[in-house]
């Protein structure tokens, strides 16, 4: 009398089922913060909370619509987990706060009056020699998080530089450094990650960008759509 062997499941189905669950992983990562973090309204706090909820939510959803297929309702709970995780941990990180001390430029202040030469016309300063020169600076007010420190616009050498000098905000995720025309983040020129949320800090500026019309650096959550801090910046 013969027995029938129940059927193994192949290495090779176990694979695709964890690329499957890898795959719904990723996607539900970019719904979620597309959707919580750019459609919907509140601080990035009030959005973090909405995250997991939305996670929870749609674990129940998708858990009774494939109740019936035990296979899937695994890859699909471990999938709403595993996006959970990523999303727990790259919040978790990004609100250790980092503090970075890069080297500043020293922009030696203006000659006073009293400098003028015989003639009547006043000392070079630096600007005019080609030294490095202070364009424009101002400093950081509180937006939906408190900011302190200084921003400055040097030029030298026809090359544009910001400056965060003694910068201090809160972290956050997905911070972002812009020149802006105003604080709400629609127009912008980004000059990249915030290096750290507090310290001294130098980003390149593009060529030709045009720092009277972009006269605002905007610290700019860029994951949620969230103003930390800004600084007007002031011609001199």
């Amino acid at each position: 009398m013969s027995h029938c062997a129940a059927p193994s499941r192949s290495p090779r189905s176990w694979l695709v089922r964890m690329l499957l669950g890898l795959a719904l992983a990723v996607v539900l990562v970019a719904i979620t913060i597309l959707l919580v973090g750019q459609v919907l309204p509140g601080s990035e706090r009030v959005k973090i909370a909405l995250t997991f909820v939305f996670l929870g939510g749609l674990g129940l959803a998708v858990g009774k619509a494939v109740k019936a297929r035990p296979e899937l309702r695994i890859v699909t709970r471990t999938a709403i987990l595993a996006a959970a995780v990523a999303i727990g941990g790259w919040y978790l990180v990004s609100l250790r706060g980092e503090d970075v001390q890069e080297e500043l430029v020293a922009v030696p202040a203006p000659s006073p009056p009293s400098a003028q030469g015989q003639d009547g016309a006043r000392g070079e300063d630096a600007g005019s020699l080609g030294g490095p020169a202070l364009l424009a600076s101002g400093s950081f007010a509180a937006l939906d998080h408190p900011g302190q420190g200084t921003a400055e616009v040097i030029g030298q050498d026809a090359r544009l530089t910001l400056q965060l000098r003694d910068f201090e905000t809160d972290a956050g995720p997905d911070l972002r450094v812009y020149l802006a025309t105003a604080t709400d983040g629609s127009d912008f020129v980004d000059l990249g990650d915030l290096k750290g949320n507090s310290g001294n800090q130098a980003y390149e500026v593009p060529a030709r960008t045009d720092t009277q019309k972009f006269d605002t650096v905007l610290i700019w959550c860029r994951a949620f759509s969230v103003g930390f801090t800004a600084a007007p910046l002031n011609a001199r």
